[in-house]
């Protein structure tokens, strides 16, 4: 009872993590056929599973940051860039590809709260060396379309 948590876990991603927001989970999986358990107790910590090693490390973190997409918010805290475009990508349900591998390298903080995808690329262009260029959404033959391309560049 009273028991919340947040769980991420996307197909294309190497790491899953489970987050304790209030009261406490059993967090379970195997390692060479031998179950183990971790007990999570404590609100604020998250259990991030490694799919390719099985290996769970368990590390406290911001709630407030995990949980924000609950309210409509989209928060970077010290974030990779390539962190930043996979959330955006998510977020927005399109395909933005760095196009220079620089790009990687910078690490951002920012809010973002109900804006649209366009104001977030002014706003990322504004307070970092990138450009963009919208390529747009390619129609399928069935009569469908791809998700919209963007491609992030350097520009010192």
């Amino acid at each position: 009872h009273g028991t919340s948590f947040n769980v991420m876990a996307y197909p294309t991603d190497q790491i899953i993590n489970v987050t304790l927001v209030n009261g406490h989970i059993n967090v379970s999986g195997k390692k060479d056929g031998i179950s183990k358990i971790i007990k999570m107790t404590e609100p604020g910590y998250t259990c991030s599973y490694d799919l390719k090693t099985s290996v769970c490390k368990t590390s406290m973190v911001d709630i407030n940051r995990i949980i924000s997409w609950k309210d409509g918010r989209l928060v970077f805290r010290d974030e990779s860039f390539d962190e930043v475009v996979r959330k955006i990508n998510r977020w927005y349900n399109v395909n933005i590809i760095i196009k220079d591998n620089i790009l990687e390298s910078y690490t951002y903080r920012a809010t973002f709260e109900d804006e649209k995808l366009d104001e977030v690329l002014k706003l990322l262009k504004l307070s970092a060396p990138i450009d963009y260029k919208d390529i747009g959404r390619k129609i399928r033959k069935d009569g469908t379309f791809e998700k919209r391309i963007i491609e992030l560049y350097f520009n010192p």
